[in-house]
C-alpha cells in the first residue's frame, strides 16, 4: 500500500507531466518526495545525445534548492499517457549511488508499489565497494571468467575454457592461480 506522501508525489508528478508535455522534447516528468514532505518536479530534456531524464532533472533541482532534505521516494510519469513508468537504468544507477534505500514508484501486476532502488538494480556498480577487499571464490579445477587477466574465459561445466574453447591453464594444482589464462 502506498503512503499518503507517495500518493501526493504521484499526483504532483502526473500534474507536471500533463502541464509540461509538449509531445517532443519534454514527455516525462520526474518527481521527488523529501523526508520533510516537500515535492519537487521537473521534466526531461530530450536531446539527440539523450539528455537528462525527468528524475535526474528533479534531482538537480533538489541539489540546488534543498540538498539537506533527504530524498525518500521518486516517481516518473509519461506525459502523453499519464501513466507511471519505471526508471531507466541510468536513473537507477544515479539514485543508487546517492542512496540505495531511495524508493521508486513502479508498476507491478497488482498495481503501483514502492521499491528501494537497490532492488531495482541488483549487483549495481558502487564506487564505495571498490575500497573493500574483493573476494574470489574458486571451484575445484576452474575459476570464474572475470578472474582471468589474460584471454576471456567462460565456465564450461567443471572446467573453465578460453573464448577459443580450449581448456584454461591458469591454475596449477588445487585452486592456485598463476599469471592468467593461456590460449
Amino acid at each position: 500500500m502506498l503512503s499518503s506522501g507517495t500518493r501526493r508525489l504521484i499526483e504532483a508528478t502526473a500534474d507536471a507531466a500533463r502541464r509540461g508535455n509538449d509531445g517532443d522534447r519534454h514527455t516525462v516528468a520526474g518527481g521527488i518526495l523529501t523526508a520533510s514532505g516537500e515535492i519537487l518536479t521537473a521534466m526531461n530534456a530530450h536531446h539527440f545525445t539523450g539528455g537528462p531524464c525527468g528524475e535526474v532533472s528533479a534531482l538537480a533541482l533538489h541539489a540546488a534548492t534543498m540538498p539537506d532534505d533527504p530524498i525518500v521516494a521518486v516517481a516518473a510519469v509519461h506525459g502523453p499517457s499519464g501513466q507511471v513508468i519505471s526508471p531507466c537504468g541510468k536513473c537507477r544507477q544515479i539514485f543508487f549511488e546517492r542512496n540505495p534505500e531511495i524508493c521508486f514508484v513502479v508498476r507491478e501486476p497488482a498495481g503501483l508499489v514502492e521499491l528501494p532502488v537497490e532492488q531495482l538494480l541488483p549487483n549495481a556498480y558502487s564506487s564505495a565497494r571498490l575500497e573493500s577487499p574483493q573476494e574470489m571464490h574458486m571451484a575445484a579445477g576452474g575459476h570464474t571468467g572475470w578472474f582471468c587477466p589474460g584471454t576471456r574465459c567462460r565456465p564450461s561445466g567443471w572446467m573453465t575454457r578460453t573464448a577459443a574453447g580450449r581448456p584454461c591453464s591458469s591454475l596449477t594444482g588445487w585452486n592456485r592461480p598463476t599469471t592468467g589464462c593461456r590460449s
